[in-house]
């Protein structure tokens, strides 16, 4: 899980930096931050909550709760879900505002960056959701948690991508 946490770190940190240097050497190049802000700071807050929820779910199965883990993955699958939602209003906004539409470097970019948080995310819930069938068939307790806490970080890891995107393209 780290060599995989390693790579994606690898690629936003590629992108993310390609975006900031073309967008500061461009003049007028902003295609995401004339966009409101509501839509995305949402989505933001309900992915921060959706580790919450399973972060919550690994102190109850570290005390042996398996049932809360459950209801941990459940509400973590669900926000999850929301998300990826808010994601595709989000995209379809950016595209029906022609953010997509050049063939400009910083463009590029831009559809790069969807393709890697589309992929990370895709790859976030379908984890979570076998996690949720192996939680429901009792696989995991106080001493057998290693897997949900492995697919915790990278959930984390999918959050904290979004976060850092959402920072540099609305903030800069």
């Amino acid at each position: 899980m780290r060599i995989v946490l390693g790579a994606w770190t690898a690629v936003f940190t590629g992108l993310l930096s390609t975006y900031v240097t073309v967008r500061f050497h461009v003049a007028g190049a902003a295609p995401f931050g004339a966009l409101p802000i509501a839509l995305p700071a949402v989505n933001a807050a309900v992915a921060v909550v959706s580790t919450l929820t399973l972060q919550w779910g690994l102190l109850r199965i570290r005390r042996g709760h398996a049932l809360e883990l459950a209801a941990a993955l459940i509400a973590t699958l669900v926000l999850g879900l929301l998300f990826a939602g808010m994601q595709g209003v989000l995209l379809w906004r950016l595209a029906s505002a022609g953010a997509f539409a050049s063939g400009t470097t910083l463009v590029q970019v831009g559809r790069a960056l969807v393709v890697a948080l589309v992929l990370q995310l895709s790859s976030g819930l379908v984890a979570l959701a076998v996690l949720l069938v192996r939680s429901l068939d009792g696989r995991y307790g106080a001493a057998r948690h290693q897997e949900v806490n492995a697919w915790g970080l990278y959930w984390a890891a999918v959050v904290g991508s979004w976060l850092v995107v959402f920072a540099v393209l609305w903030g800069a």
